[in-house]
């Protein structure tokens, strides 16, 4: 299932989850205001170009298209790629060696990949000891079933332990839900929703829909779980 115009908040709220994870919002390796704070991992001395950054996801890359305008050195993933800037794969099992890349987002795509778990283990094993992980996506507060939309625990604590399994360190998580709600209300407004869409939207209002950011770091001294 993906939805209509990409993700809640578009590229406004991609920037600031950019600064929850402590990354520069404009290029270079500066510490950003607010956020966590640049990991060792990141900013190294002796590290030749710009940081790497791969969007899982990346649709028809507009998220790449504004990290390379501020001088990351982006790439796009999806199944079904839309520009030139995304290459076809699978965010599931990603055709990447091992710490290839110091960053990692996933915009609304995680719970849209049918196999949560997977995703996030193949995002851990590319990034590089210290890197971050951004994720923006929904959450349900309280336990439903919601198949075939969703397979799992898709609560707040089931994120939480999601992310534990995978590996990775829980440095922020922020509610974010009125985007949600906007984001709602103007799909249907504009008529972007087919039936299906409209029908999960109803049935995910029912569960106490919302949306989060989160900031997570490849922990452990070797980077691996």
């Amino acid at each position: 299932m993906s939805l209509p115009g990409g993700h809640p908040g578009g590229i406004a709220l991609t920037e600031r989850l950019l600064r929850l994870g402590g990354l520069a919002a404009f290029a270079g390796r500066e510490a950003p205001e607010g956020g966590f704070g640049t990991s060792a991992a990141l900013k190294e001395e002796n590290q030749p170009g710009p940081l790497r950054v791969l969007d899982l996801g990346a649709g028809d890359g507009e998220t790449v298209r504004f990290l390379r305008d501020l001088g990351y050195a982006a790439e796009g993933a999806d199944l079904a790629p839309g520009s030139e800037e995304v290459k076809r794969q699978d965010m599931r099992g990603l055709l990447c060696g091992e710490g290839s890349y110091h960053i990692c987002l996933a915009e609304c795509s995680l719970s849209a990949c049918g196999e949560r778990q997977e995703a996030m283990r193949e995002a851990f094993r590319i990034l590089r000891p210290g890197g971050r992980f951004l994720v923006s996506d929904v959450f349900f507060k309280k336990a439903a079933d919601l198949k075939p939309y969703f397979l799992g625990d898709f609560t707040w604590k089931g994120w939480e332990q999601a992310f534990s399994e995978a590996g990775f360190a829980v440095l922020a998580m922020e509610d974010e839900s009125p985007l949600w709600k906007e984001f709602f209300l103007e799909s249907l407004w504009n008529g972007n929703a087919d039936g299906a869409l409209t029908e999960f939207f109803c049935r995910a209002g029912r569960a106490g829909c919302g949306y989060f950011l989160a900031c997570l770091e490849k922990g452990g001294q070797y980077g691996t779980v």
